[in-house]
């Protein structure tokens, strides 16, 4: 994926992950270390928590996150941009709502449906049914009624489960009856979604 420009905040770039002025270490699950600068990390609310919580006195910050997640957000924090490396972006759309990092959510949530087709679909609404992400959701199940007869020839179409996902296919069924109102709607399909 390309570098996504988010804001301008270039000005901070040559300080990322620099020890000139570094005052806190970042550590991720595998303990590969970042050094970063508390004025920076405090743009985030996430952090400015993190660190406020020990009136500035915190060095080092050990999170849960892979080397490469906290790469990514770190190296948003200090630029704006997501780095070119990013290509896990279910992962680092996670850790941008765990860590508050809003726009760059946002902007994650949009590369997930700039890469939706219909063989992903069912497992890119479970995820965004899963994490609460009521936009995406809308988006993919439109999707899904758009395309239905090829989402159903998918492998993973069988992933929604009748009962689980109960809702999640009433949803995919009123929104290809609300397309499809003008026309007369097949009702083997609907007979096979209700499957």
């Amino acid at each position: 994926m390309k570098a996504v420009k988010l804001e301008k905040n270039c000005e901070f770039a040559e300080y990322f992950n620099n020890k000139l002025y570094s005052d806190c270490v970042v550590i991720s699950s595998c303990d590969k270390k970042f050094r970063t600068h508390k004025i920076i990390l405090s743009k985030n609310e996430f952090f400015r928590k993190k660190l406020a919580s020990d009136n500035l006195k915190v060095s080092a910050l050990n999170l849960p996150e892979t080397a490469d997640i906290l790469e990514d957000l770190l190296y948003y924090l200090y630029t704006g941009s997501i780095k070119g490396s990013c290509n896990n972006i279910k992962d680092l759309l996670l850790a941008a709502k765990k860590y508050s990092f809003t726009d760059l959510e946002a902007t994650m949530a949009r590369n997930l449906m700039n890469s939706l087709c219909a063989n992903n679909a069912v497992q890119y609404l479970l995820f965004a049914h899963k994490q609460e992400l009521k936009d995406s959701v809308n988006e993919i199940t439109d999707f899904i009624a758009n395309d239905l007869k090829g989402v159903m020839q998918t492998a993973d179409w069988k992933l929604l489960d009748p009962e689980e996902h109960a809702r999640l296919k009433d949803k995919i069924i009123e929104t290809y009856i609300r397309f499809n109102e003008a026309n007369i709607v097949e009702s083997s399909m609907c007979e096979q979604l209700m499957l």
